[in-house]
């Protein structure tokens, strides 16, 4: 039985209910597995057929930043004492466990390698699932270019690194020339965790919804690169079709501007038909809204894979998205969803209108997108897949 630590520091959102799913793929298949994560663990309460190890004590995850840039300094240097004394007590606790292989997730900062190279020199066998590895939010210049070589010894530390998406992988090895075995895997949805009560009037009240609305959807979390005022303008397009409203739902991130967002809807004469709701969204709301949309939008400039899309597409929902790297993968145009131009809101308004148009071919894509991953992107296959490639015996590996 191989025993198996997975370290997923983000203990609320995406990233961990994607470790959770994981890790209990991984039980599943008679693997002994450890999920490491914050004190803050939102999903405790669930049942697991792993351990769960909740000891890392880092800083709320959804917290907006201080307008004060003194304050500002003083936050960013607390959080850097913060994270060097977490990421000591991470290496201390896999030290004396041992486990036989560790699966880390994003690994934000170069100066971590430090913690890395220990571990490697413990003969701990170290793998990462790159969900990103770029700033995507951020402007390229001449430090991320110096970030960038100073994680090649972060990178240099893994012998395996799991991608979910061939685009980012061709990226990754095009930035980056190292040893590590590189394995594809398929993005599975993560809708175990959705099981709820909450009836769709509660989520309808609380959004100010009627049950009349035709409900184009935005949710996830909100950064600049997911193109969301690209589907504010897109909506703008659509004026002619009766009853739609536009919902916007998720955690702002530091660089979301939501008064601008607010300020382009009113501009462009849609406010009384959008509803913004910067805040994120509990597990059992989630379910309800998908229910709720008669389209759900990824309007993304750039994007690895999205967990969000995978939700959606896993619940049978229509989708439209932009033909950005890895979410060409995950859409099949005109068959598991729609695909439009990315940063041009006029193609994104046609595909929108295309579903709305035709509720027929719009119900068949989603339910082809659900039949698909319950037949190819399962966390079944994903966990089969993954172990493979911890044998060395996966015919998907690349180096």
């Amino acid at each position: 039985m191989k025993r198996i630590a997975i370290v997923e520091t983000d203990a609320r959102g995406g990233l961990i209910h994607f470790a959770y799913h994981m890790a209990d793929a991984l039980a599943a298949e008679g693997s002994d597995v450890t999920l490491v994560t914050g004190s803050d663990y939102e999903l405790a309460a669930q049942p697991h057929r792993f351990s769960a190890r909740p000891i890392l004590k880092l800083w709320p995850q959804f917290d907006q930043s201080s307008a004060n840039p003194l304050l500002r300094r003083v936050r960013r240097a607390w959080r850097a004492f913060v994270l060097l004394r977490e990421w000591s007590r991470l290496t201390l606790y896999l030290l004396r466990s041992k486990p036989d292989v560790v699966i880390f997730s994003i690994v934000r900062f170069p100066f971590l390698a430090i913690f890395l190279k220990v571990l490697h020199a413990s003969g701990i066998d170290l793998t990462q699932l790159c969900h990103e590895f770029e700033k995507r939010d951020e402007t390229p210049g001449f430090w991320h270019r110096v970030e960038d070589r100073l994680f090649a010894a972060t990178y240099r530390q893994f012998s395996s690194i799991f991608f979910l998406s061939q685009n980012i992988r061709d990226d990754f090895l095009a930035r980056h020339a190292i040893p590590a075995r590189t394995c594809l895997l398929p993005h599975p949805p993560q809708h175990a965790l959705l099981g709820s009560d909450l009836p769709v009037e509660t989520v309808q009240n609380r959004l100010g919804l009627s049950p009349k609305d035709r409900i184009v959807l935005f949710f996830g979390l909100l950064r600049p690169s997911k193109g969301v005022d690209d589907l504010v303008q897109a909506f703008s397009l659509l004026g002619d079709m009766h009853h739609l409203k536009l919902v916007i739902c998720g955690y702002p991130s530091n660089n979301f501007d939501t008064r601008a967002i607010q300020a382009l809807a009113e501009q462009l004469g849609v406010t009384s038909r959008t509803v913004f709701a910067f805040e994120y969204l509990p597990n059992d709301a989630v379910a309800p809204l998908l229910s709720l949309a008669e389209v759900v939008v990824f309007p993304y400039r750039n994007a690895t894979a999205s967990g969000a899309l995978a939700l959606a597409q896993g619940l049978g929902r229509p989708v439209v998205a932009t033909s950005v790297s890895g979410l060409t993968e995950a859409i099949e145009h005109g068959v598991t969803g729609r695909l439009a131009a990315p940063g041009m809101p006029q193609s994104l308004a046609a595909e929108i209108r295309a579903v709305l148009e035709d509720a027929a071919a719009a119900d068949g894509m989603g339910l082809a997108a659900r039949r698909l991953f319950d037949e190819e992107r399962s966390w079944h296959v994903l966990a089969t897949r993954l172990l493979a490639c911890l044998d060395k015996r996966d015919p998907q590996e690349r180096r």
